[in-house]
């Protein structure tokens, strides 16, 4: 029986929409991906949303992981961003955006994750696909 049980909201400063994936980051701060692009951050006791300087994501958030100093976003349409990490602004996210191209990466991006040997992967409607870091592509 669950007795303290609390629903939070856009009214509490989730992004709007639903809730696709949750991650909690090395810091404690806990990251929600939304349908159509929304993210937001669960920290020091407040909800945030996320914004990208000059890079839009409109697609899912399909997942969100860290990789010792980076954070990606992978979308369902809109490919993945990596970010340096911690993010201290949140209102202001800049990154790499990697769409298909010579990025090697499919813009549809259905989830993704970190091995053991810390490799980010992702699954996409063309495969598989492991970011190379010397290359900075997949």
């Amino acid at each position: 029986m669950v007795k303290n049980l609390k629903i939070f909201s856009s009214l509490n400063g989730l992004a709007a929409n639903g809730v696709k994936c949750i991650i909690e980051d090395s810091t404690g701060c806990i990251w929600f991906g939304h349908y159509n692009g929304g993210i937001s951050r669960f920290c020091n006791g407040k909800f945030e949303k996320a914004e990208f300087d000059s890079l839009l994501l409109t697609g899912d958030i399909t997942s969100i992981a860290q990789v010792k100093k980076k954070i990606w976003f992978a979308s369902s349409k809109d490919g993945a961003i990596r970010a340096d990490f911690p993010i201290e602004d949140i209102k202001h996210i800049q990154g790499k955006h990697f769409l298909g191209g010579t990025d090697g990466l499919s813009p549809q991006v259905f989830g993704a994750i970190v091995n053991k040997a810390g490799e980010y992967i992702c699954v996409t409607d063309v495969g598989t696909r492991k970011f190379i870091d010397s290359d900075n592509k997949f």
